[in-house]
């Protein structure tokens, strides 16, 4: 981990610290929690978490991550536009933002360890992650990265529930104490819950 205050973009260094470590292991996907996050078991404010069987929900969900063809896989994620969905456990986002709980692709990885000291004066890791996936304000980015964001498509997709937010945290863009739970509620119930299709899918691995 390294210090905000002493290192530029101390969060994404972290990131990329953590991904030239396990680069070289046998794996096809990883999850990263930060020390921020909070679990949750959020859908809608018109549902309580003891409607659903949160065992059964998390088995099927990693069945479908290991099936799925994705970037990056949000366990917690603060939604910046409507979504599309895929059936009652996924959705695959437009925009989005925030790190604390994210399942990446192996291929993802590698593509952050070739960008990210490229970008490390300039960007958050958060940020880059948006502009992959918005592919918009590219021209804030260098001009190699540019080209290598417009060359590649990128999966990005969250889950129906919302498993983690983030706690109350000092954040260094901010500079200052920030408590996003509300926000990433909001966001979540506005822009997927309140759309869902699925719903009554999800109510029925309620527990009986």
């Amino acid at each position: 981990r390294f210090n905000g205050y002493l290192t530029k973009n101390g969060t994404l260094v972290s990131f990329l610290e953590l991904f030239k470590a396990i680069r070289h292991l046998d794996f096809k996907t990883v999850v990263i929690f930060e020390d921020d996050c909070v679990a949750s078991w959020f859908v809608s404010n018109r549902y309580s978490e003891l409607e659903f069987n949160k065992r059964l929900f998390i088995q099927d969900l990693c069945t479908k991550i290991q099936q799925l063809n994705f970037d990056v896989f949000y366990l917690g994620v603060n939604l910046k536009a409507p979504v599309y969905y895929v059936d009652r456990l996924c959705a695959r986002i437009t925009d989005a933002n925030t790190t604390h709980a994210i399942v990446f692709s192996k291929p993802f990885i590698e593509f952050c360890i070739e960008v990210f000291p490229l970008i490390r004066y300039s960007h958050s890791n958060d940020k880059f992650y948006r502009l992959c996936l918005t592919k918009t304000q590219l021209d804030t980015l260098p001009n190699g990265v540019q080209l290598l964001v417009r060359q590649r498509s990128f999966n990005f997709y969250t889950s129906t529930i919302l498993h983690f937010i983030q706690g109350a945290t000092f954040s260094s863009n901010a500079n200052k104490v920030t408590n996003c739970q509300e926000s990433f509620k909001n966001s979540f119930q506005r822009y997927l819950s309140d759309q869902n299709p699925f719903i009554n899918e999800l109510l029925a691995c309620s527990v009986r």
